[in-house]
C-alpha cells in the first residue's frame, strides 16, 4: 500500500493489527532538490509498524535526460525476488545477495549505531548490499525487508544459489508513473 507518513500515522496506524500489507511511504525530509546519485539520510527513513516496502524520499529529484522534477524512491524489495541484482560495489563483502542468513540482532537503518540494535533473532535473504555502510546487508523475507545487519550480527548462512540474473531495463517516457512502470516490470 502506498501513502504519506502523516496519513499512515493518523488513519492506518490505529488499525495496524487489522492491516497486513507492506507499505510504500512518501516522506520528504527536505524540500531541497536532489539528484539520483544522492542517497537519502537513513535516519529520516519512515519508522512504521508494518513492513516497509519502499520509501519515496523526494518529489524534487533530477535525472539526467528528464526535464522537470521526478520522484526519488528507495526500495527494500526486488520487483522479482528471484532476480535480485547485486550492486557492483558489493563484490568484496563476506556475504552475497541471495544468501539465506540468520541474525541475532539487526537495525532499522544501514547507519544505525550498535546502541540502536534490535536484539531479536531473525532470518531471511540478503536482498541488497549498501557499500560503505556500518550495517551493509539489507535482508528480508518474500521480498519485504526486515532490516539491516553487519557481519557480526550474522550467526548462520547458506550459500547463495549460483544463478545469473536477467538484466532488466526500462526507458522512462513522458507521462509514465511509478506504478505503471512497476506493473510493466512485474509482467515481464
Amino acid at each position: 500500500m502506498y501513502t504519506g507518513l502523516s496519513f499512515y500515522n493518523s488513519y492506518i496506524k490505529p488499525y495496524a493489527e487489522q492491516i497486513t500489507y507492506p507499505f510504500w511511504i512518501a516522506r520528504y525530509p527536505s524540500s531541497a532538490s536532489m539528484s539520483l546519485s544522492v542517497d537519502p539520510s537513513d535516519d529520516k527513513r519512515p519508522d512504521i509498524l508494518h513492513d516497509l516496502y519502499g520509501w519515496q524520499y523526494s518529489s524534487k529529484g533530477s535525472v539526467s535526460g528528464i526535464s522537470g522534477n521526478v520522484d526519488l524512491d528507495e526500495l527494500y524489495v526486488a520487483v522479482e525476488t528471484v532476480n535480485v541484482m547485486p550492486s557492483p560495489e558489493a563484490t568484496s563483502y563476506a556475504h552475497k545477495v541471495g544468501e539465506a542468513i540468520t541474525v541475532s540482532s539487526y537495525y532499522a537503518s544501514s547507519t544505525d549505531a550498535i546502541s540502536k540494535a534490535i536484539i531479536r533473532n531473525a532470518s531471511g535473504t540478503i536482498m541488497r548490499i549498501k557499500a560503505g555502510a556500518a550495517n551493509p546487508y539489507c535482508f528480508g523475507k518474500n521480498g519485504v525487508a526486515t532490516g539491516w545487519c553487519n557481519d557480526g550480527d550474522i550467526r548462520s548462512s547458506e550459500e547463495a544459489e549460483e544463478t545469473t540474473p536477467a538484466a532488466v531495463a526500462y526507458t522512462v517516457r513522458t507521462g509514465d508513473t511509478l506504478s505503471a512502470i512497476t506493473k510493466s516490470m512485474v509482467r515481464r
